[in-house]
């Protein structure tokens, strides 16, 4: 008896599960023991040896890859989102605004309707057609789509919900049987968990201190979440109550209501899926991909759908004329930027994930370090760590005297505008005051080391739009000047990104107006009225650009005949653009060596991968 336990604790837990390990240890030595009378230890051996291949041919769930979303940028841009119907047919994944509907057996996939924002969340509703998709625009935030017909109106348009302001909830979830919808709606520091009937009315709430979030309807009629409290985020079943396992990005329930799917952090520390049993229980692995797994969603016949992570990033090298792309690292790293004397390279660099860095916010795994050229390349790691704090750390920037380093960073609870020697004698000293939420943008210096600008959101704007700043700058003492916002006069876009013109006197303005279109203006260097230099359409939405030392050139990044982000050369005018870079991959953020012959760049890709778990 202890034998048998101790046996399928340690031998099966975690492939089929102690519990069935022992179901099928003692049938198999009923079975023996019924055949051949008294059991000796030899033959209980040889009887666990055989019945191994029998329960692992059971254990590994089947795997089957669906589809791919291609991401289109590495920056500002949400992981996609994918869903499969209740049906077990079909999955529905979103691209930034796009939407689109596949077959889970194969097929081409059908893009329904553009929405009119970004997306931000995928329900299906039980009829296995019609879809609820979070897309806040000025006429609605929450739509429903009709997947057979491409067609989507406002949803509750008929039926406003009268307790609850329809554009405050979240993460919305329609139980099994179509009556009842569960929302998240937030009211100060607290969370509320939200039952509303299916057209908006009857709605009740919750409210709890800690933070709620992805609410999941089980099939007996359980609504499940989770709860994220003194830094820890676990499963709450029932949604507000204590939990003890820790889970990341959406739960999901099996079709008995018996079996939870959620991700949760393995020992590597990336995200896998596993499983538990709802009453409590030992918690199983069921993936072990290099990336996060995560986002379970299950169908009605227990088909698990989920999602892969595939963000990879390194930094290129190529002629400034054009040419073959050249390997500068192998370690995750982008937006770079030169060393005033050419010889190194300043990096970002990290093991950046979408949804348990955005759990931690501002902590984010990214820091900030330097390449040298004149070593073996590619480079597996930094030549050296400039800054590594426990937050965001990007985008560094030398003064024109090599002396100061300027970066983009999250400490503090900021996204602002950092100063520090280059040599890391004195620690980073904040040099902006733009705030949490305002996201400035890379810092660049001015040729006379005077200034240095940035773009970054502009206060009171509602919603929050990028706008040019200037900091006036002493590079020999560091002394610094409050952050100043230049006047641009006519202008309604959003900034990107902004670099220095070639004569010191202009500023150079990259624009995004959603969905696709990018502009360059000139602005003059204290502000002024905006002059229109060339536009082109691209969906990546901050791809960055860098200018030639000498002034005549722009380097930016567009989608080529070959349907990758590729780097364009070209005049002020944007009227003789020649492409740089030719290799199948994609770039962005491109920046000009010293001595301009030289262009350096991202090299990402950044997918996601959906696939089915057969149980």
């Amino acid at each position: 008896e202890a034998r048998t336990q101790w046996i399928a604790q340690h031998l099966f837990n975690g492939t089929v599960g102690a519990r069935r390990g022992e179901l099928i240890l003692r049938a198999g030595l009923a079975t023996l023991g019924a055949s051949r009378g008294r059991l000796s230890p030899v033959r209980i051996h040889c009887l666990i040896l055989c019945l191994i291949p029998f329960a692992l041919s059971g254990a590994e769930p089947r795997m089957q890859f669906v589809a791919t979303a291609h991401q289109l940028g590495p920056v500002n841009y949400r992981d996609p989102l994918g869903v499969i119907s209740p049906s077990g047919e079909w999955l529905a994944y979103s691209i930034a605004q796009h939407l689109y509907i596949q077959a889970i057996q194969g097929g081409t996939p059908r893009e329904l309707t553009a929405a009119g924002a970004i997306i931000r969340h995928i329900a299906w509703l039980p009829d296995s057609r019609s879809l609820a998709i979070d897309s806040p625009e000025a006429a609605a935030r929450w739509w429903i789509y009709d997947a057979a017909k491409g067609t989507r109106a406002p949803l509750w348009e008929a039926h406003p919900p009268q307790q609850v302001k329809r554009e405050s909830l979240e993460q919305l979830a329609w139980s099994k049987d179509g009556k009842w919808v569960a929302g998240i709606g937030r009211k100060g520091p607290s969370t509320e968990l939200w039952i509303l009937g299916a057209d908006g009315s009857n709605g009740k709430s919750t409210a709890s201190t800690a933070s709620l979030s992805f609410p999941a309807w089980s099939p007996d009629g359980r609504v499940g979440c989770l709860e994220r409290e003194n830094g820890k985020q676990t499963l709450s079943i029932p949604c507000g109550s204590k939990g003890t396992q820790e889970a990341y990005g959406p739960p999901a329930f099996s079709p008995d209501s018996r079996t939870v799917y959620f991700g949760s952090p393995n020992p590597r520390g990336t995200l896998d899926l596993w499983s538990r049993p709802v009453a409590g229980g030992t918690a199983v692995q069921l993936t072990q991909f290099t990336r996060d797994t995560y986002a379970p969603s299950v169908a009605a016949d227990g088909t698990v759908l989920f999602k892969l992570q595939d963000y990879r990033t390194f930094v290129g090298l190529a002629p400034s004329e054009g040419g073959e792309t050249r390997q500068v690292t192998t370690f995750q790293s982008e937006t770079p930027s030169f060393h005033p004397d050419g010889k190194s390279i300043g990096v970002t660099y990290g093991t950046w994930r979408r949804v348990v860095d955005d759990f931690h916010y501002p902590d984010i795994a990214q820091e900030i370090g330097t390449v040298s050229l004149t070593g073996a390349l590619p480079a597996r790691e930094p030549t050296r760590v400039v800054h590594a704090s426990p937050s965001e750390d990007q985008s560094l920037c030398w003064s024109p005297n090599g002396k100061w380093i300027a970066f983009h960073s999250h400490k503090d609870l900021s996204d602002d505008i950092w100063l520090q020697p280059a040599d890391g004698s004195t620690p980073p000293r904040l040099i902006t005051h733009f705030g949490r939420g305002a996201e400035a943008g890379w810092p660049r210096w001015s040729a006379d080391g005077k200034t240095i600008l940035t773009d970054a959101g502009k206060p009171g704007s509602n919603p929050r739009r990028a706008v040019v700043f200037t900091i006036e700058v002493d590079q020999n003492t560091g002394a610094t000047q409050k952050e100043k916002e230049l006047p641009m006069e006519g202008f309604e876009d959003e900034a990107t990104h902004v670099e220095w013109g070639g004569d010191g006197q202009s500023i150079l303005v990259q624009s995004f107006r959603f969905p696709a279109q990018q502009t360059f203006y000139r602005l003059p260097r204290t502000g002024g009225k905006m002059t229109k230099l060339f536009g082109f359409t691209s969906e990546q939405k901050v791809p960055g650009f860098g200018v030639s030392p000498d002034g005549k050139s722009i380097t930016y990044v567009a989608p080529a005949p070959d349907g990758f982000m590729q780097i364009f050369r070209t005049g002020l005018d944007g009227k003789t653009a020649k492409q740089v870079t030719v290799d199948r991959s994609h770039k962005t953020q491109p920046a000009w060596s010293p001595d301009g012959k030289q262009i350096a760049f991202t090299v990402w890709n950044y997918d996601g991968h959906f696939w089915v778990m057969r149980p």
